[in-house]
């Protein structure tokens, strides 16, 4: 049975004032690491912003390191470091801040101005990755050294994420790409089929337009529930057991597993502003405070330290003593006992114990072979897609290919003379076929067109993303255009048929 572990009392009397809020104030991270909470804010002008590493369970600054003349614009947790972009002006640089201490390490310059940062990120090593809009957004990577290298295949870069651990995301035109951000060669690359909203520790993320979360696994995508989580990166998060935590109504904090069942909320006062697995940053009148929050077990590794009882063991140790038993080895005279020691001959007896032997009787287990019953396994198949040229009858539907013509379709009926009729009922004398048209009592399915245009475009390929989304197949004809390998279901494998069928 799950219990829900210790929280947040509900005296409510747990908040710990960290920090005025500067004027045009903005939390840029709250983040769990090791026992402390990592905070980061900023303010409208150079110096104002602040970042705090803080004891989660009484909220004390144990290090901060502030930025007297240049503006934080972004911080996150890359590897063992905390990396900051700072701002004088147009001019960014990045620079590293060591963890626990908050020292800094370094900084230097970037090669993009402050108001071209869209799309950037960074690694623990301090490589910088940004996409440039004066190159139509392709992707970029400085190095610690100062060294640009222009990554040729990525370009119209519309999401760049790295993990703390180092693993590359970004969206470039209709394709994914993942992999080490250190080595470009080892990225790879799939048909783009859900666009992330931000990615949730090293192997999760949340997507548009639904706000719902998905874990990535070599390569695959799978939806995690169904819960509609915040568009805001800082109102959601996974403590150390993999909860999900993110605000409920009535200004509560919520926790969640990731199965979607509720394990337990807690009240907030103020205005929510960051949550992190330990930890949440709240708004009242002027100022930032932190309160603990804490829906995982702590270890037990309290009762470890317990075991130095056991050594007291070694008080059995003086049963050495029974060792001056020997003195009885002055009897001996007893030792002509050892002819009754003949008696051993009758210990022979042990061997009616082979009576074991009728255990042999587990054969009967062999009862197993019914289990040859799968046979029934002949699963009906998908029905199959029908060829590149051909029309094939599936019910109401007549599925065929984009490029089948409107006199293909018509021989199709020969001789019979038949009109082939657009949704509003005007007859098509010419042009393309589309998903939604009727021939006589069949409507027609053009694998593919999942917005009824009559041809191939992005379109259809958002078309049938969102489709995926609706079970009900069976609904409309558009359902059946999505589903490109005619399996009865539209799935990311539909997807990737279709977008090569736009690309070829």
């Amino acid at each position: 049975m799950l219990f829900l572990f210790a929280f947040q009392r509900d005296t409510g009397s747990l908040y710990y004032q960290v920090a005025a809020i500067p004027q045009d104030g903005a939390v840029l991270l709250l983040e769990e690491w090791d026992e402390l909470c990592l905070f980061a804010y900023t303010g409208s002008s150079p110096g104002s912003g602040n970042v705090m590493a803080l004891n989660r369970t009484n909220g004390q600054v144990v290090s901060q390191y502030n930025s007297d003349h240049n503006k934080i614009v972004w911080a996150a947790v890359r590897g063992d470091c905390l990396m900051l972009v700072e701002c004088d002006g147009s001019a960014a640089y990045l620079t590293r801040l060591s963890l626990s201490t908050l020292q800094k390490l370094d900084s230097r310059p970037l090669p993009i101005a402050t108001e071209e940062l869209e799309f950037f990120d960074c690694d623990g090593e301090g490589s910088f990755y940004f996409a440039d809009p004066s190159d139509g957004n392709a992707l970029w990577i400085s190095s610690p050294d100062g060294s640009l290298q222009k990554v040729e295949e990525l370009s119209s870069v519309s999401f760049l994420e790295i993990t703390p651990e180092g693993t590359l995301f970004a969206v470039s035109g209709l394709y994914y790409f993942w992999g080490p951000a250190q080595d470009p060669q080892q990225w790879q690359s799939t048909v783009l089929t859900l666009t992330p909203e931000y990615l949730l520790e090293e192997n999760y993320f949340v997507s548009k337009p639904f706000h719902t979360l998905y874990q990535y696994s070599d390569g695959t995508t799978t939806q995690v529930n169904y819960l509609t989580l915040p568009s805001d990166p800082l109102l959601c998060a996974l403590d150390r057991e993999e909860h999900l935590l993110y605000p409920g109504s009535d200004n509560t904090l919520q926790c969640v597993s990731l199965s979607g069942e509720s394990l337990g909320s807690v009240s907030l006062r103020g205005t929510l502003l960051a949550v992190c697995g330990n930890g949440a940053i709240i708004q009242e009148e002027d100022y930032y405070w932190f309160t603990p929050i804490q829906f995982f077990q702590e270890p037990v590794t309290p009762t470890p330290v317990a075991t130095p009882t056991p050594e007291v063991t070694p008080t059995p140790e003086v049963t050495p003593t029974p060792e001056v038993t020997p003195t009885p080895e002055v009897t001996p005279t007893p030792e002509v006992t050892p002819t009754p020691e003949v008696t051993p001959t009758p210990e022979v007896t042990p061997t009616p114990e082979v009576t074991p032997t009728p255990e042999v009787t587990p054969t009967p287990e062999v009862t197993p072979t019914p289990e040859v019953t799968p046979s029934p396994g002949p699963s009906p198949e998908p029905s199959p897609p029908p060829t590149p040229e051909g029309i094939v009858q599936e019910g109401d539907y007549l599925i065929m290919s984009i490029d089948v013509t409107l006199s293909k379709l018509l021989s199709y009926f020969s001789p019979d003379a038949v009109e082939v009729c657009r949704p509003d009922g005007t007859v098509v004398e010419s042009g393309h076929l589309a998903t939604g048209m009727t021939a006589r009592e069949y409507t027609l399915v053009v694998l593919g067109d999942c917005d009824g245009s009559g041809s191939l475009s992005n379109k259809d390929l958002r078309a049938a993303q969102g489709l995926m989304l609706n079970s009900d197949i069976d609904s409309d004809p558009y359902h059946r255009a999505a589903d490109m390998n005619g399996d009865g279901a539209v799935t990311t494998l539909d997807l990737i048929l279709l977008a090569q069928s736009i690309s070829s």
